[in-house]
């Protein structure tokens, strides 16, 4: 299995969502300037991927192009230890566009360069298939004729997982259920759950 990089120009791209890659297995690299201060919400979501998925590289110094020389030197690094690996490079500059031709001409590996995260092609599969797995739970739940719908929180759970094949991480199934009860399907009353639309 291909090892996924993310390399995030962070001094190009500042509103990055990092969000998408929550749930994927994927290692993030973000290279910034020394004085750069990072949102509040990126700061959050740094912290729920952890040290193992995000890392922090912080520049030193000032130049021109700086920046995009630390990407190809720790792009290059990777590659001189490893070779099934897959780059995405997210930046506004199209300078990148060079480097990653190369290294998919030269060595073979799969390398793009993206204006934000959401623009990674795996990801938008991804957020195709929850959009198909939460139509695919409303329409069962929706269903006027069903007599046995789970009446709690714990089998609502248990009923999404198991309709979607386990291919669900517990986030998307709790973004699910939020997503119901905004959508007013249901509502929430202890553990027990009311059907709003049937």
């Amino acid at each position: 299995m291909k090892k996924r990089y993310v390399l995030i120009d962070y001094e190009n791209v500042h509103n990055i969502d990092l969000k998408p890659l929550l749930n994927q297995e994927i290692h993030i690299m973000v290279f910034h300037s020394e004085d750069q201060k990072f949102t509040s919400d990126f700061t959050t979501r740094a912290i729920d991927l952890g040290k193992e998925k995000i890392e922090l590289i912080k520049m030193k110094g000032h130049g021109k192009n700086a920046l995009d020389f630390h990407i190809a030197f720790f792009m290059g690094k990777l590659l001189r230890n490893q070779k099934d690996l897959e780059f995405y490079v997210i930046s506004k500059d199209n300078g990148f566009e060079p480097l990653v031709n190369f290294i998919k001409d030269r060595e073979e590996i799969p390398a793009y360069i993206k204006p934000s995260v959401a623009d990674i092609p795996m990801l938008k599969h991804n957020d195709q298939i929850a959009k198909d797995n939460y139509q695919f739970v409303v329409k069962t739940l929706s269903d006027p004729a069903r007599l046995n719908k789970p009446k709690t929180m714990i089998a609502l759970k248990k009923e999404i997982f198991s309709k979607c094949g386990r291919k669900i991480s517990d986030l998307q199934v709790e973004e699910m259920i939020i997503k119901l009860k905004t959508e007013e399907i249901i509502e929430c009353d202890g553990g027990k759950i009311i059907y709003k639309k049937t």
